[in-house]
């Protein structure tokens, strides 16, 4: 913690009545007014002040969710802020959000020479929510003291001005202290908010340990090389996802041509399956085909597989003949030729051609007659 500390402080500052920088010793945080145009602060804690405080309690069990539906909620505060949340459960299927609003002007102001804010109350808000023995927190700094309390009322927070930077002299609220309420040098003080900072969301804790990271190196010189590393960077990232968005989109042009080329043969299937349906529903409804027998119905059903067109059907004791047409008479002789069905398959009249197919006719026996 004194790592973590010593790296935070040397770049944070506090903003109440006066802007002051902190320096930690070891002992301590002492501080010290300092002029904000010297360096930007990577945090800046923003006093009791500038900022209010207030909580819902949503039906909603989960603290995500919960958290998630209070980012949407409207008009929390009596001016325009920035938001800072945090939720607990409370039970009976309910999540407690506090909301810690900081007056947009005055985060605007602060950010043009700090990277991130966060409100003095909520760091009080962590450290008491840690501590079910501590039902207050009273602090000085400088000519303020601060007191924030948290009950099952919610949590409260406000300051006062005082005469004297002893945090022990003076008490507030007016009435006696209570055992319960921790009273803090201004030392003490300090080190407890920035305890508190480890227990900040998430997304205001990355950008505070980023800046830490960064803190030692910030300098003219570092900011320059850093700006040509971040241009050559992006001028790097440009060409590249120009190239790939190339790759991506001829990929995705192949695979639509493909699922195209696909779709096309399964309405080419649909359309034959149709065309069969039809031709079978033809034969069926046909008086020339109701006295079939089954073999012979079968192979009539086959040639019309084939694409041919029956035109009549003779059938005698010993041998049937058919009269048809089709595209290729070939094809048909062909399969007649190899038909378990027949025996003996003969044309007896050559192919015509007409209408764009061929005109004949075949006589053959049925096998088992």
């Amino acid at each position: 913690m004194s790592t973590l500390l010593n790296l935070l402080a040397n770049r944070c500052r506090f903003h109440s009545s006066g802007n002051f920088s902190f320096k930690y010793d070891g002992n301590g945080i002492a501080h010290q007014i300092t002029d904000e145009s010297k360096s930007k602060a990577l945090l800046t804690i923003v006093g009791k002040e500038y900022t209010f405080e207030t909580y819902r309690d949503l039906p909603i069990p989960s603290r995500k969710e919960a958290l998630l539906a209070a980012k949407h909620m409207k008009n929390i505060a009596p001016f325009a802020g920035r938001t800072f949340l945090t939720a607990s459960n409370v039970g009976e299927g309910k999540t407690r959000v506090h909301f810690f609003v900081i007056k947009e002007d005055v985060a605007q102001s602060i950010c043009e020479h700090s990277f991130t804010i966060v409100p003095e109350s909520l760091l009080l808000f962590l450290a008491l929510s840690k501590d079910s023995a501590i039902t207050g927190i009273r602090g000085a700094l400088g000519g303020r003291i601060t007191y924030a309390e948290l009950t099952k009322d919610g949590f409260k927070c406000d300051v006062t001005a005082i005469n004297t930077d002893d945090s022990v002299a003076i008490s507030y609220p007016p009435t006696s202290i209570e055992a319960s309420i921790k009273q803090l040098t201004q030392q003490e003080y300090f080190k407890l908010l920035f305890s508190q900072l480890a227990s900040l969301p998430s997304s205001v804790y990355k950008q505070i340990f980023n800046g830490v990271l960064f803190a030692s190196l910030w300098s003219p010189s570092f900011v320059k090389l850093s700006s040509i590393a971040l241009s050559v960077s992006l001028i790097s990232y440009m060409t590249l996802a120009s190239g790939y968005l190339v790759y991506k989109e001829s990929s995705l042009e192949a695979r639509v041509n493909e699922q195209q080329n696909s779709l096309n043969e399964l309405f080419e299937q649909q359309r034959k399956l149709e065309s069969l349906s039809a031709q079978l529903t033809s034969i069926d409804n046909n008086p020339l085909f109701s006295h079939l027998s089954a073999p012979l119905w079968l192979l009539t059903t086959q040639l019309v597989e084939k694409g041919a067109d029956i035109l009549l059907i003779s059938s005698s004791e010993s041998e049937t003949t058919i009269r048809m047409k089709a595209k290729k008479s070939t094809d048909v002789i062909h399969f007649l030729a190899n038909s378990p069905l027949l025996t003996n398959p003969e044309v007896t009249s050559p192919a015509v051609k007409t209408g764009g197919k061929e005109l004949f006719a075949v006589k053959f026996q049925l096998v088992g007659k």
